[in-house]
């Protein structure tokens, strides 16, 4: 029989870096630190293979919490409802259409859960949350051990002087045990829609936080925007992770470091069968931390930031951007910038910057 082709032999795919951390502690360390640098600089995306910290069936038994989540009822899981917890907060239930897809609210394609690292247990949680509080607990923890080993590359590849703390910089304002909006993000998008275009879940974004984990899923649906405006998606890679760079580590290292746009569409028409799932840990500074640029042999290359004309802390900055994406913030006609100033204003602040 003649051998035929999927859809996926047509599909065209970002040129992400797979780097292999079991390379750290060997004399061949400076080859993942040119391969970071690289990839960040580039498409702020790469992929991350050997990582000791979680295993393949940890990895699955957190994706069988996910599903399991997504199962209840929509009245259960609205109990949850983050916009409910407070203006702001970014913990807990989003519904799909709560958040918005452009200018005009048009509502967005997912829905996902956010657990919170270290105050998981001080709001109401559903039960397939609660029931696997402990391994919930590992889990994050060591997500977070993960982006600790990816913030000694990040200062490396900057070249933090070591007056300033060297390798160890970042690390300062990521301690697992203070205050931040760290989370685990389950995500899902169902199945279907028009499979004749691209159909949009997710609005085009950049995420608010430092850097991001994305376990890999054989569902494709993320895509990435190069630099000649173009979107791939992003391959499978049994077994590895997809990082990216957040606003926060731009802001540190004044663009050096790039946070790029990404989205997430209906799955290819091959696998537009097939209910989306994905596990993201969001790494994200201390909620007193300010964002402000640092000076490196690197940073003080680019040209000065002109992204905030006023100083804010991370938890400001992830706040605002979570209000302006909401849907019940959005009127009709009006874009996320403008979004932006006037809940800034709303809270007495002079802080502008354009956002998505």
């Amino acid at each position: 029989m003649a051998a035929t082709h999927s859809t996926a032999d047509k599909l065209e795919f970002a040129p992400l870096e797979v780097i292999d951390l079991s390379l750290l502690n060997t004399p061949r360390r400076h080859e993942v630190i040119t391969q970071v640098d690289k990839a960040c600089r580039e498409i702020g995306f790469f992929a991350i293979v050997n990582f000791p910290a979680i295993s393949r069936e940890d990895v699955d038994r957190a994706f069988e919490i996910s599903k399991n989540l997504f199962a209840l009822p929509l009245e259960e899981k609205k109990k949850f409802d983050m916009e409910a917890r407070g203006k702001g907060n970014y913990f807990g239930y989003k519904a799909v259409g709560q958040q918005t897809l452009d200018s005009q609210g048009t509502p967005d394609g997912n829905e996902f859960f956010n657990t919170p690292k270290t105050d998981t247990w001080l709001l109401p949680q559903p039960e397939p949350i609660l029931s696997n509080r402990e391994f919930l607990d590992s889990f994050l923890s060591r997500c977070h051990a993960i982006c600790t080993e990816l913030l000694e590359i990040f200062a490396e590849v900057v070249e933090v002087p070591l007056a300033e703390g060297g390798k160890e910089f970042f690390k300062q304002y990521h301690r697992y045990q203070e205050r931040s909006g760290d989370q685990l993000r389950m995500v899902r998008v169902q199945s279907g829609g028009d499979e004749s275009a691209e159909q949009l879940k997710m609005a085009a974004h950049t995420d608010f936080g430092t850097t991001t984990l994305v376990f890999s899923q054989p569902v494709m649906g993320l895509q990435i925007e190069l630099n000649d405006g173009t979107w791939k998606y992003v391959r499978h890679h049994e077994g590895a992770i997809i990082v990216n760079i957040g606003d926060a580590m731009q802001f540190w290292t004044n663009g050096y470091l790039r946070s790029n746009f990404h989205r997430v569409v209906r799955p290819p028409a091959h696998q537009n069968h097939l209910t989306r799932y994905s596990l993201v840990y969001f790494l994200r500074p201390e909620n007193s931390v300010l964002l402000n640029p640092i000076k490196t042999p690197k940073t003080i290359q680019m040209p000065p930031a002109a992204h905030m004309e006023t100083a804010v802390t991370a938890e400001e900055w992830i706040k605002l951007k979570v209000l302006s994406s909401l849907r019940s913030n959005v009127k009709s006609g009006e874009d996320l910038a403008k979004v932006n100033a006037r809940i800034s204003a709303t809270r007495g602040q002079d802080i502008k910057r354009a956002v998505m």
